[in-house]
């Protein structure tokens, strides 16, 4: 099968690997498309994020078909849709697997026949799960970015009553205050570094405010949200937040530029991680209502041949967010 790595630092290139065998717990699925993190996979191929040997099979965002089940599966049968197919090192020869979503085929688990719990994504969310709603495999990939930026939000305790500061201009920012105002937050403003994102900020995400110049703003939010990964990032995170805030980052640093020990030592600061099995339900109830739409999300498909062309384009800031179809 054919498989997209990072070759070596900075390079891309199509491999050969053998397609995985599954085990009786085990799904075999087909890739449907992928779309390009704009973060960790930019930071995976530039080796700034788990930096380490090559080939590297990167890839998260991704959406298949399952096409045959182990033994044991009591979960998923051939024919559904489903999210984060990955690959392991060991089927990597000579490589790792960095997910491995950018594969011909990929594995899921099914952890809940494994581990002999109900399939409930409350109690046991995870991330690995069919698709519960019929749309287009691009149109599918956005929706890993969406469910992980609800959970952050909802886990960041986002209410009617709170003041939000979302502090990055990219796909997770953008996701983050989208959510925020659909959470019922009071206030929502979003602060990024380029007025050209402004108009999709109010259009699109339909925050209270878009600023790139927080004067006057300083110490005025009940939860403020780091979603760049920079060390500018975050102090200007703990600038706007009220002196009993709290302020949560998400992103994820370079690896040569950590987030500096003084501003992570700060009381009200501390990492948030997303969840995201357990909030699908609740973005499809957004998807359906029409609150969410998922083109919204999303600006270029191309096929996987042209994966140089479609990160390029998301380098230069020509395009929001790539996917990748077989």
């Amino acid at each position: 099968m054919k498989a997209l790595a990072i070759t070596d630092i900075g390079k891309l290139g199509i491999i050969d690997l053998d397609i995985p065998q599954i085990g009786e717990y085990e799904v075999l699925s087909k890739m449907d498309a992928c779309a390009f993190c704009n973060s960790t996979d930019h930071k995976l191929i530039i080796g700034e994020f788990f930096p380490g040997i090559f080939p590297s099979i990167v890839g998260h965002e991704v959406v298949s078909t399952v096409v045959a089940v182990g033994d044991k599966v009591k979960n998923f049968k051939v024919g559904d849709k489903v999210f984060r197919q990955r690959l392991t090192d060991e089927m990597v020869p000579g490589g790792r697997s960095n997910w491995g979503g950018f594969s011909e085929y990929g594995v899921i688990e099914d952890r809940w026949a494994k581990e002999g719990v109900e399939q409930d994504p409350k109690k046991y969310p995870y991330d690995q799960q069919k698709i519960l709603i019929d749309i287009p495999a691009p149109d599918a990939t956005t929706m890993i970015t969406l469910m992980e930026c609800l959970d952050c939000m909802i886990e960041g305790g986002v209410k009617p009553g709170k003041s939000v500061a979302v502090v990055g201009s990219g796909p997770v920012g953008q996701a983050m205050s989208t959510f925020a105002k659909l959470l019922g937050a009071d206030r929502v403003v979003s602060v990024g570094r380029r007025d050209a994102h402004k108009d999709r900020f109010m259009d699109v995400c339909k925050v209270d405010d878009y600023i790139t110049d927080i004067s006057g703003f300083e110490g005025k939010f009940d939860l403020v949200f780091e979603a760049v990964g920079s060390a500018e990032a975050l102090e200007t995170a703990v600038k706007l937040a009220k002196e009993d805030g709290v302020i949560r980052y998400y992103g994820i640093a370079f690896e040569s530029k950590p987030y500096p020990a003084n501003l992570t030592a700060d009381e009200r600061v501390s990492p948030i991680g997303a969840t995201e099995g357990r909030v699908q339900k609740e973005l499809v109830e957004y998807i359906n209502s029409g609150q969410i739409k998922l083109t919204d999300w999303f600006d270029v498909v191309l096929p996987m041949s042209e994966y140089q062309k479609g990160y390029d384009l998301l380098m230069s800031g020509k395009a929001y967010k790539v996917v990748l179809i077989p």
